[in-house]
């Protein structure tokens, strides 16, 4: 949007959804949040170049009220637009729950907290599996569940191939580990119940709670991106066969391909 851009010239900027009302626009000097169906900004503020430059990773609850996102001398953020306020508590990676209620909090050193928004209350929840500090990469639904992994959740650029950890989100806990697995930013199913993950040339579709396999889906390449529909029943994988872009529609339940989306 013109209004963002500086000095009146358009620059280098980036777009991340938040919800599928609200989505974040981010350049070096600028933090905004756009609704996306009136087109209008609904909250903005310019950065301290000096400490506030903003990392990609961005959270936000159902609502879109809260906004949480990590800066680079760590500090992790959660901006509340009804009351155009930031807060910030140490940390290298933060997730805001979907519910609005808690901001999960990793740091350097291992450490695991949970604060509560309403009144900044902080629940320690113990040490990270591997006593380093770990990227959150997203909350269940029912906010029962993180996963957890080692450097940027992002598919496939940069994303980790390696461990990731299913964590109990009330003790920090692991719940379960996957050894040589690729993780989506997005693995979970929008209405809960599934998440899902690539590992050896296929999709695969895990339970919540436990992190039990439920199915196996072979795919001819690794998926670029990966996506869930908005009702939930489909998961939208896209990768490059001989050198052109496939939408791949595989069913939630079964995992069963159900053709390319047009």
């Amino acid at each position: 949007p013109e209004s963002l851009t500086r000095d009146g010239r358009p620059g280098l900027h980036e777009l991340y959804a938040l919800t599928e009302e609200r989505f974040v626009y981010l350049d070096a000097h600028r933090l905004a949040v756009i609704d996306a169906e009136a087109g209008r900004v609904v909250g903005a503020r310019v950065l301290d170049e000096t400490v506030e430059r903003v990392s990609w990773t961005f959270s936000a609850d159902r609502g879109g009220r809260f906004v949480g996102f990590a800066r680079s001398d760590q500090q992790v953020c959660v901006w509340d637009l009804d009351l155009d306020r930031v807060d910030c508590t140490p940390g290298v990676e933060g997730l805001v729950s979907p519910g609005g209620r808690s901001v999960f909090v990793s740091d350097d050193d291992g450490g695991f907290v949970r604060l509560d928004l309403s009144n900044a209350r902080r629940h320690e929840l113990g040490e990270a599996p591997t006593g380093q500090g770990l990227t959150l990469a997203a909350i269940s639904p029912s906010e029962r569940r993180i996963v957890a992994t080692h450097g940027s959740p992002s598919w496939p650029h940069g994303g980790p191939r390696g461990r990731v950890w299913l964590l109990d989100a009330a003790t920090g806990a692991p719940v379960r580990t996957l050894e040589n697995t690729v993780l989506p930013r997005n693995p979970f199913r929008p209405q809960g119940g599934t998440w899902v993950t690539w590992k050896d040339g296929s999709l695969e579709l895990r339970d919540t709670l436990t992190g039990a396999l439920r199915r196996r889906e072979p795919l001819p390449e690794e998926p670029h991106r990966m996506y869930w529909s908005a009702d939930g029943q489909s998961v939208i994988a896209y990768h490059y066969v001989s050198g052109r872009a496939r939408a791949t529609r595989l069913d939630a339940t079964t995992g069963e391909t159900r053709g390319e989306v047009p």
